[in-house]
């Protein structure tokens, strides 16, 4: 309950207080007062029909029970209406009997603005907008009584004030009104607020439209790569459209996938956005790196040069150029040229013919993932037949049978047989076919695409041997070649016959000589020695090396003789020198040292000393039992075949067998050559041997009286 006064004095008009019409809610106390003097002489009429309720200090309390009339300090009277009803309102006056002195008081119920609403609210109460454009917030109520006041508010500000009835804002949307809200209140002056009802502003706004493309904007061609259209629109709706049209989107969030990708997709790619808000669009520009694309030209200027130019292309295209390489047609490298994009080649030579390779790098790879790319121009060799360095000077023959003269010849265009003419006796047949033969071209071994040329013939006499032409012709001419036609002999020894020991295997190597003109393979015998009888083993092949070699598995010690025969079609050579050696008992060695010796030009190269120093297990099996003299020279053996090649001064291979009983303790114990004293070994007493097969006792000699006392000698 309230307590509502009326008075002319503006401090103490109350709030539902308009001019004289008064406004009370039920239950209200109401005071109206009356500034009209003297108070005795006043006279108050209330509704309903202005009936005299008082005058003066006088009341009709009966009638109106709900009434009461005070009087204030200044002597001014006030009527007091206790909880106003509806039935309370109407016209109040208070007059005097002086003319024009009557005061009335118009007392209505108050009543309170309902239904408040805002236009175009959604369902979820929003308003929706779009960036850029006006918003108009409109608040509705069915106004009350006295007539109420209307406000839009935001963030605690009045943006806009008005009523009675509804109220108006408009503003101009950007992007950051987007869930802003604002509130419409109705309210009575500075009382408290009536209604109120708060709106969400949804602004759709323009998106920001960024095109991204990943790993990078700069793409190696035939790599994958993605084109993301990143944008911020808060329309949940918004589409998204490529320019040009990808192929390959993905669903869920529009982007543009390209799988090994192409140097054609370069150029820009533009994301268009359609939003509530409007359309936008943005794009990147894509580069697609590639190596480079290389295409030769040639020109012939002169008869001293073709110009050949490497023409690249790629992107970036900053071509780098490596030296030109010169093959031959069959890919072997012959030489290295300048490193840049023109070569000048000097025409029908036979020598410049073969490929050259363009070398070229922008550092992009291709497709096998190379960085530098290549790129071969074919010269061709137009000129006359060439013969090859493959082809012999000299080359042997053997009366009395079918030899064969070969030949080996370069030619662009076909060799004309019925022109092909050596001066050659006894021809019976001439052959040419094509075939992959060796030559040398700027001193590099090559194999180039030729022709073999077979001629055979039979010679019946020594005066058919000497010096001859073959002569070929093609298109391009006629091309000669001499050559020396010899006797075919036997084949010469090999040299330097050598061999290792490895267990019961004895490897053989030794170097080829001479074939006396033909093919020759070898032949290898051995046998124990003692035996006078050679056993031949399978025949071995010349090698292309100049290295051969041949591995035996003999019986576990003993002792053997090798020698080797070289053979061919004419004859066998004459044997190497024995070379001897003993395989070992692989279950009791302890040391094993094998070598041979081997001569070249005169000049030893290698000395093959093999030492087996035995510690005997007791004096019973001393190999000089009882022998208290240290002192042993090795006696010569009887066997007139090897023994030569075992104990001369020059031995090919030496051997020696040492026993010592009792073992040594204090003196040193060294092992003396004959030439010069030249200490040759000392002995390590810790390692043991098997005994030398076929050994026999050493004659003892204390002929060097002036040797220190201190040694124990031992003379090889």
């Amino acid at each position: 309950m309230q307590i509502i006064q009326f008075m002319l004095i503006a401090s103490l008009t109350p709030a539902l207080v308009i001019g004289y019409d008064i406004y009370a809610y039920e239950g209200d106390t109401v005071n109206l007062t009356c500034i009209l003097t003297p108070a005795d002489s006043v006279t108050w009429l209330v509704p309903p029909n202005l009936e005299q309720y008082a005058v003066g200090k006088s009341v009709n309390a009966k009638a109106f029970p709900y009434f009461k009339l005070i009087r204030n300090e200044d002597s001014t009277l006030i009527l007091k209406i206790f909880n106003f009803t509806i039935h309370n309102q109407g016209q109040y006056r208070c007059q005097t009997k002086q003319k024009n002195s009557d005061i009335n008081f118009n007392v209505f119920p108050a009543v309170n603005p309902t239904n408040m609403s805002i236009s175009n609210e959604t369902t979820s109460n929003e308003i929706i907008a779009v960036e850029g454009e006006s918003c108009q917030l409109i608040c509705r109520v069915a106004s009350g009584l006295p007539k109420e006041i209307l406000s839009w508010l935001h963030a605690g500000k009045v943006k806009a004030k008005g009523g009675p009835g509804n109220i108006s804002y408009s503003f101009i949307t950007t992007r950051y009104d987007d869930g802003k809200n604002f509130t419409c209140i109705a309210y009575r002056k500075s009382t408290h607020i009536l209604l109120m009802r708060n709106i969400l502003v949804s602004v759709y706004f323009k998106p920001n439209v960024m095109v991204h493309i990943s790993p990078s904007d700069n793409v190696v061609e035939g790599r994958s790569l993605v084109i993301s259209c990143i944008h911020d629109s808060n329309d949940k709706d918004a589409t998204i459209r490529w320019i040009p049209e990808c192929k390959d989107i993905l669903k869920t969030n529009g982007q543009c996938r390209i799988d090994s990708v192409k140097r054609t997709a370069a150029g820009k790619y533009t994301c268009e956005v359609d939003s509530k808000a409007g359309t936008v669009r943005n794009s990147s520009t894509l580069n697609i790196l590639y190596a480079p694309d290389i295409s030769i030209n040639e020109a012939h200027i002169n008869d001293s040069c073709i110009y050949v130019k490497c023409i690249a292309q790629g992107n970036p295209d900053v071509p780098v150029f490596a030296r030109w390489q010169h093959e031959s047609l069959l890919g072997t490298t012959i030489r290295l040229l300048d490193n840049s994009s023109v070569l000048c080649i000097q025409p029908n030579s036979y020598q410049d013919h073969g490929l050259y390779i363009c070398n070229v790098t922008n550092h992009i790879p291709n497709n096998d993932e190379q960085i530098w790319i290549q790129k071969a121009y074919k010269n061709i060799y137009s000129g006359p037949s060439h013969f090859t360095e493959r082809n012999k000077r000299v080359q042997y023959a053997a009366l009395w049978k079918l030899n064969k003269f070969y030949f080996y010849v370069v030619s662009d265009s076909e060799i004309d047989e019925s022109k092909t003419v050596t001066s050659l006796p006894g021809i019976y047949n001439i052959s040419i076919s094509s075939k992959d033969i060796d030559d040398v071209i700027y001193d590099i071994d090559v194999k180039v695409t030729g022709y073999e040329i077979i001629v055979e013939t039979i010679l019946n006499d020594s005066e058919d041997f000497g010096n001859f032409t073959i002569q070929l012709t093609n298109g391009a001419g006629k091309a000669e070649f001499e050559f020396e036609a010899k006797a075919a002999d036997r084949p010469l020894p090999p040299t330097n016959v050598t061999l290792t020991v490895k267990d019961t295997t004895v490897t053989l190597f030794w170097l080829a000589n001479f074939n006396g003109g033909f093919k020759q393979f070898f032949i290898v015998q051995f046998r124990k020695y003692g035996s006078k009888s050679w056993q031949s083993l399978e025949s071995v092949p010349e090698e292309r090396t100049p290295v051969n070699k041949k591995e035996i598995d003999l019986q576990p010690s003993t002792q053997y003789c090798f020698r080797i025969i070289a053979n061919n079609s004419v004859n066998a050579s004459e044997p190497t020198e024995p070379i001897t050696c003993i395989t070992t008992n692989t279950k009791r060695t302890s040391t094993i040292l094998v070598y041979s010796l081997g001569v070249v030009g005169g000049v030893v190269v290698c000395v093959l000393l093999w030492i087996c120093i035995t510690k005997l297990l007791s004096a019973e099996n001393s190999f000089h039992k009882g022998n208290q003299n240290r002192r042993t020279t090795l006696s010569k053996r009887k066997d007139s075949t090897c023994n030569k090649h075992q104990f001369t001064g020059n031995a090919l291979l030496n051997y020696v067998e040492v026993s010592c009983d009792p073992i040594p303790k204090k003196r040193k114990f060294v092992i003396h050559g004959l030439e010069n004293r030249i200490p040759y070994a000392d002995i390590d007493f810790t390692l043991t041997a098997d005994p030398l097969p076929d050994s026999s006792s050493s004659s003892s000699s204390d002929t060097d009286d002036d040797r220190s006392e201190d040694h124990d000698d031992l003379q090889i």
